[in-house]
Formats: C-alpha cells, sequence, structure tokens
C-alpha cells in the first residue's frame, strides 16, 4: 500500500471517529441539557474517547491477543460446514494465519490525538467554570 492510500484511509478513519463521538455528544446533550462551552467541551471529550477506544482496539489485534480464538472459530465454521480438510501440511497452519494478519500502524496517531483532545476538553472545561 502506497504511502499517500494510507494517509487518506487514516484520514477517513478520523473523520468517521470525530463523527460518532460529535454524535454521541448530540444525545448526552439532548439527555442532559447542556450547552455552550460546556457543550463543546463534552463534544471533545466523547471525541477523544472514540480516538482511545479505537486505539486500544487497533492495539489488542496488533498484539495478536484473539488470534487464536479467531483462528479457531473459522475452523469450527468449516469443520461444521463439512468442508474441513486436516491441516498435515504447513501451508494452513495457525503460525502462517498469524503471520498473515495484517498490523495497523495507526495506533499513536489514534493515542496522541485522544490525549489532544482530553487537554482541549479540560482547558475547555476549566474555561466554562
Amino acid at each position: 500500500m502506497s504511502v499517500l492510500k494510507a494517509q487518506k484511509k487514516r484520514w477517513k478513519t478520523v473523520a468517521i471517529l470525530v463523527i460518532i463521538g460529535v454524535a454521541v455528544s448530540f444525545v448526552v446533550r439532548n439527555r442532559n441539557g447542556t450547552s455552550g462551552v460546556l457543550f463543546a467541551a463534552d463534544m471533545l471529550f466523547a471525541v477523544s474517547m472514540t480516538f482511545f477506544c479505537w486505539g486500544l482496539l487497533c492495539l489488542i489485534r496488533n498484539m495478536g491477543m484473539f488470534d487464536s480464538m479467531v483462528y479457531g472459530t473459522k475452523h469450527l465454521i468449516r469443520l461444521l460446514r463439512g468442508n474441513w480438510k486436516p491441516t498435515r501440511n504447513k501451508k494452513d497452519g495457525y503460525l502462517e494465519y498469524v503471520r498473515s494478519r495484517p498490523r495497523r500502524a495507526e495506533v499513536p496517531t489514534m493515542m496522541l490525538l485522544s490525549v489532544a483532545f482530553v487537554v482541549l476538553s479540560i482547558i475547555l472545561s476549566f474555561l466554562a467554570s
């Protein structure tokens, strides 16, 4: 994947996460009735939490914490469907599956954006009070 395509994909992810965070903040706003600077602080905090959660999910995926569960589930589904073949050869083994899984390089970016939005949220909260 070229650098330009990777940057486009990263910015699409950032835009989607910002939209999710803003939507969550509007739901909270309608429920609590906050407005003004306090709403902006809440919105930045919601956006930061979406970035943080996404960063954690990417980190967990990069660490391979659930690779064995996914691999086992795929083989169980194959077995239940009736198209399971024994893996005597090393072509379809677990290690090849783990090595073939793509890794996401956006974890540091998401965590840094999360920290930046939390800092902005804290600054706005102090300005609101």
